[in-house]
């Protein structure tokens, strides 16, 4: 019997070798070309930036598109303080200036005291030791430190800290109406209190911002419990401010009195916070931005006879770079990258907050270098 095999020669072997290995490569890429992808998901860096809004106050009982419902009502509310005197002056002997003595009100009712009130010992009513400097009120139960001269510099002697009546009052009143050192007064030079400019107007804004309190607090009994929780803005520029010193007085506190007639103005924040993301809306912008606790109201006017009110708001937002176009990057320059080469390509981009890789098949480890299969997506 014959052997019919047949042997391949070696070249022939080895060209069908090769040509399958070719063959299998080739497959392989049309594979890659088909099936590779890789996704690249940004994530835009936000910015706060400031946003202004104007927008209108209704009181009416049916509040017309475009207004934000609310209440505007007027209320009375005063209020009085004791201010300390912050300026201090140098005073030389020759002034007859001593110190500082306390005036003390045990009294039902408030005392005025006149410049060069006359000050003396409970044991010898007949002389004066010392006058008061400038007028003041001492209120009732109350307290006033104000600076005190002598008649004769030259010849005065050092007092210690003691008790004074003032022997002008009326007698009964002697003993609940007096004065009283906590140090010893000296005709040596003396450095006193004086009431600055600053004083005086920081006392009106504290008794200004008081009255707004007291106000809010008063409109908020006649509001329903979810309308006490809206925000309210007063009208506190009218009030009558009365201190009881002026500026350059020489006494170490004051009492400032204020009566205010406010008009206090309460909205309802939810309309306001549509008509923000309406704002931002016609900006792109997203309206999940919007933070409440960042808005700044601004009473501008109000206008009784419409029942109505003008409040300019400035609000804070995330604002994000738009990279809808995607023109900012070359995708070029990111063919046969790792994921980490591309995280470090994008780091170059200020507005670039944060960039993920997404390899499909996941066992892919580098970009494709083909611009169709690298798609760029910008995450919310």
């Amino acid at each position: 019997m014959k052997n019919n095999s047949f042997i391949i020669p070696r070249f022939y072997r080895n060209f069908a070798i090769v040509f399958l290995v070719l063959a299998i490569i080739f497959l392989c890429s049309v594979a890659y070309l088909i099936w590779a992808n890789v996704t690249i998901i940004i994530t835009p860096a936000q910015e706060l930036k400031d946003y202004n809004l104007a927008f209108a106050v209704s009181d009416a009982t049916t509040t017309p598109a475009g207004l934000v419902p609310g209440k505007i009502q007027q209320v009375s509310v005063s209020d009085q303080q004791i201010f300390q005197a912050t300026g201090q002056e140098s005073i030389s002997k020759d002034s007859g200036i001593v110190g500082n003595v306390i005036f003390i009100n045990n009294y039902s009712k408030d005392q005025a005291l006149v410049a060069t009130t006359r000050l003396a010992d409970k044991n010898n009513p007949d002389q004066v030791l010392v006058r008061l400097k400038s007028s003041v009120t001492v209120p009732a139960g109350g307290r006033v430190e104000a600076t005190v001269y002598t008649d004769d510099p030259d010849n005065f002697k050092d007092i210690k800290p003691q008790d004074f009546i003032i022997p002008g009052l009326w007698q009964p009143l002697q003993d609940k109406i007096y004065a009283q050192s906590s140090q010893t007064l000296s005709a040596a030079g003396q450095v006193v209190s004086v009431v600055s400019d600053q004083d005086l107007n920081q006392s009106k804004q504290t008794l200004q911002t008081s009255l707004s309190q007291k106000a809010m607090s008063q409109i908020d009994t006649e509001l329903s419990a979810q309308q006490a929780l809206w925000p309210k803005l007063v009208d506190s520029s009218g009030g009558q401010f009365n201190p009881s010193a002026k500026s350059g007085d020489q006494v170490s506190d004051f009492q400032a009195s204020m009566d205010l007639t406010a008009r206090v103005v309460a909205f309802d924040e939810q309309k306001v916070i549509d008509l923000a993301q309406a704002k931002l809306a016609e900006q792109n912008i997203s309206s999940m931005a919007i933070n409440p606790n960042n808005f700044d109201y601004k009473l501008e006017s109000i206008n009784p006879d419409q029942n109505q009110a003008q409040v300019s708001l400035t609000f804070k937002a995330a604002a994000a770079t738009d990279f809808s176009n995607q023109d900012s990057f070359d995708k070029s320059q990111l063919f046969g990258k790792t994921a980490d080469e591309v995280q470090a390509y994008f780091s170059q981009f200020p507005d670039v907050s944060s960039v993920q890789v997404v390899f499909s098949p996941s066992w892919l480890k580098k970009l494709p270098r083909l611009a169709d299969k690298i798609k760029i997506q910008i995450a919310d």
